[in-house]
């Protein structure tokens, strides 16, 4: 396979040594089976920015002080990295989800992100992303994939998003929609031993 655009490790050893990381300017969608492979997954990918100097921000639907005792719990202090401002944790309402409609401006989104940044991010890290996306039917959900990964190319750096699926109607139909529009879309999964497995779905 050749690689024409730039890449970013993720911080999965196996997924980077055989894809090169990444894609970068581009919405980056991981699907995981539960909450715990999720903060996981998006962990070895703020570690590995922060190992290599850069600036990353995390955007989730729960309170700071949550999400870093979700981390905490996991092994992963991230105090210092927030006081000398190499981590930014952006927490929006659930209700942001009330707003999506046909028109929605997911560059203005990126934006808003970028400079509440400081416009210092390299890294943009969601949790809960499906919250970004109108479910409500086949048609908005394409309309907002569509319009997110068009937002993601023009951002200056490399994005991956994480939702835990539940399994619905509106969550097979996201991972259908977006496998066929998306440049890379990720699943981990459970196994009968309870292992992780990473399945590659789509990568360009």
């Amino acid at each position: 396979m050749e690689l024409s655009t730039a890449r970013a490790q993720w911080g999965v050893p196996l997924f980077d040594e055989n894809y090169q990381g990444l894609p970068a300017k581009s919405f980056n969608l991981l699907e995981t089976a539960d909450r715990f492979s999720g903060l996981l997954g998006i962990a070895c990918f703020i570690n590995t920015g922060l190992e290599q100097g850069e600036t990353v921000t995390l955007i989730t639907f729960d309170s700071p002080e949550n999400i870093l005792k979700k981390f905490n719990k996991l092994g992963f202090d991230y105090t210092d990295m927030i006081a000398c401002e190499r981590l930014f944790i952006l927490s929006y309402k659930t209700t942001f989800t009330r707003s999506l409609n046909i028109s929605t401006d997911y560059q203005a989104l990126f934006t808003e992100i970028e400079d509440l940044s400081n416009y210092k991010a390299t890294r943009l890290a969601f949790l809960n992303a499906d919250l970004l996306f109108n479910l409500e039917s086949y048609n908005l959900t394409t309309i907002s994939v569509s319009k997110i990964h068009q937002a993601a190319e023009r951002i200056a750096g490399t994005i991956l998003a994480q939702y835990t699926t539940i399994d619905d109607v509106a969550h097979r139909r996201l991972r259908s929609i977006s496998t066929s529009l998306l440049d890379c879309y990720l699943v981990i999964s459970r196994k009968h031993d309870n292992k992780m497995s990473l399945e590659v779905k789509t990568y360009h």
